[in-house]
């Protein structure tokens, strides 16, 4: 239920270093695709990595990786 409302679920697994762990528990329990916050959402399979991430996928990276960004 906390995952619904707010990311503090995701903060305190981070916090706690098992957030990967986490991840993992969530995807053996709900399967290949998990929402694990308001506008966060996990995808586990080979093909949702393509899609999103692929040379012609349509999404946009969210400004956290502008930081990364070489000068």
């Amino acid at each position: 239920m906390l995952a619904k409302l707010t990311d503090a679920y995701q903060l305190v697994h981070a916090y706690r270093g098992d957030r990967h762990l986490e991840f993992w528990r969530l995807h053996q329990r709900y399967g290949p695709v998990v929402r694990f916050g308001p506008n966060s959402v996990s995808f586990d399979s080979a093909p949702a990595l393509r899609d999103v991430y692929g040379f012609k996928a349509n999404v946009v990276k969210a400004e956290f990786y502008n930081a990364f960004a070489h000068p």
